[in-house]
């Protein structure tokens, strides 16, 4: 939904509004909340440029009214339930191209190289599946990293978590599709 706000700028000025929330017709939204990262514990056997692995899901994973038991990591920042695939070239959502039938925590030309890896962790009291992708590197430019996952909960909820983002437009995401598409 469209808002205005208006502001008067006379010198360096930061405005700050609250769109209204937005959900789709499958009861998807976004907020921000209070990050609480966590860590895998659980070493995934995934590194390389435009690499992917299939996952077992510890759970049945409903995403846009569709159960999944295995998804598709691409070292490039997206899970896929759909296909194995590992594109580096990000595009908009949503997009008949592939990847469909996925979670972009961020998608991105990255690389898991010696300095990255990749996790998985599953947890109870809600039940979550963790996927982390920690220092991993832009293949362009090998001196910023980031960390960041995405937790799946049996209920069908996405949460995505970030942490080690600098003060720099491309690690806040700037060249980065985030979000979720359906299959």
């Amino acid at each position: 939904t469209p808002q205005t706000d208006s502001v008067t700028v006379a010198g360096s000025t930061t405005h700050d509004f609250t769109l209204p929330q937005r959900t789709d017709s499958f009861g998807y939204f976004c907020r921000v909340e209070t990050p609480n990262y966590i860590e895998g514990d659980t070493p995934l056997a995934l590194s390389g440029d435009d690499s992917f692995t299939s996952v077992s899901l510890p759970f049945s994973f409903s995403l846009y009214g569709t159960s999944y038991s295995t998804g598709y990591v691409c070292t490039n920042g997206y899970v896929s339930f759909t296909s194995g695939t590992c594109f580096f070239s990000n595009s908009g959502i949503p997009s008949t191209g592939d990847p469909n039938g996925a979670i972009y925590p961020y998608w991105d030309d990255l690389i898991v190289d010696g300095s990255s890896t990749m996790w998985t962790k599953t947890l109870t009291g809600p039940n979550r599946f963790v996927i982390e992708w920690r220092n991993a590197r832009y293949f362009d430019d090998a001196t910023k990293r980031v960390d960041f996952e995405v937790v799946l909960y049996e209920n069908g909820q996405i949460l995505t978590q970030y942490r080690n983002i600098a003060a720099d437009a491309r690690e806040q995401g700037s060249s980065a599709t985030l979000g979720l598409e359906n299959a």
